[in-house]
């Protein structure tokens, strides 16, 4: 109940933290929605007040996807977040914490050239 609580005191750090779970977790799919509706009304509203003033191009569906997209580009890391791959580190188990070894056989592995017995060449 407590982090019920905690969300609702802080929505917009609920927006922007990264759920590191694979998969679509019911809160990824609620973030994305409450995500997208908040994109589609700062759109909406954009568009009626650019409208309201008089923008002559607002009248047609160009122009509305036109604003639409200027609002897009900046929203888009926000709204995709949560399906991006997490970083590289992350991905193969090296945290901060585990050093990088890499053992002998995987290094003598990695020296052998194209299946030569010798070594490949030195560039200097």
């Amino acid at each position: 109940m407590s982090k019920l609580l905690e969300t609702l005191k802080s929505p917009w750090i609920w927006l922007t933290q990264v759920d590191p779970r694979p998969g679509l977790t019911a809160p990824k799919v609620l973030r994305l929605t409450v995500k997208s509706f908040l994109f589609a009304l700062l759109v909406t509203v954009l568009i009626s007040l650019l409208r309201a003033l008089g923008v002559p191009y607002m009248e047609t569906l160009w122009g509305q996807l036109i604003v639409m997209l200027i609002v897009y580009v900046p929203f888009v890391r926000f709204l995709t977040a949560e399906m991006t791959p997490p970083d590289r580190a992350l991905r193969s188990g090296r945290f901060a914490g585990k050093s990088g070894t890499v053992s002998k056989a995987k290094r003598a592995k990695r020296v052998k050239y194209a299946g030569v017995k010798r070594g490949g060449p030195k560039f200097r």
